[in-house]
C-alpha cells in the first residue's frame, strides 16, 4: 500500500511535533513536511513536497487558513485540505466548507476523529 502523503500546517511547533510523530507511527500514513504559516507551507510546495493532504489550522500568522486554502490550491489544484482547529463551531464549519475544505476537525475530538477523517476524505478522492 503506498502510504498517504500528508503535509502540517500549525503556528504551534509543540503541536506539530506531536501530530508528526503520532502521525508518522500510522503504517499508511507518511509526513512528508510540517509548516508553521501558509507562506511555509508555499515553500515546501515550491521546493517539492507533493502532499495528498494537508492538515492545517485556520489561525495561523500572516494568511489565516482559511484564505490560504485558495493561495496552496493554486500550487497543488488536487489537494485535500482538512482544517483541523480548536475554534469549533458551526460558523466555522461552514465557513471552512466554503472555502472547499474537505472535512474540519476539531483539536478536542482529535484523538476520536482525524484517523477516521482521514481515511474518509482519501477514499473520496
Amino acid at each position: 500500500m503506498i502510504p498517504l502523503k500528508l503535509l502540517l500546517v500549525d503556528d504551534s511547533a509543540a503541536f506539530l511535533r506531536a501530530l508528526s510523530g503520532y502521525l508518522g507511527t500510522q503504517p499508511h500514513l507518511q509526513v512528508v513536511g510540517t509548516a508553521r504559516s501558509v507562506d511555509e507551507a508555499l515553500a515546501l510546495i515550491r521546493a517539492g513536497a507533493r502532499p495528498d493532504m494537508l492538515l492545517m489550522d485556520i489561525n495561523l500568522p500572516g494568511v489565516d487558513g482559511l484564505t490560504g486554502m485558495r493561495r496552496l490550491r493554486a500550487e497543488l489544484p488536487g489537494v485535500a485540505i482538512i482544517i483541523v482547529s480548536l475554534l469549533d463551531g458551526q460558523a466555522y464549519r461552514e465557513a471552512a466548507a466554503a472555502y472547499g475544505a474537505a472535512a474540519f476537525v476539531s483539536k478536542a475530538r482529535l484523538n476520536h476523529d482525524l484517523l477516521a477523517t482521514i481515511h474518509q476524505v482519501a477514499a473520496h478522492r
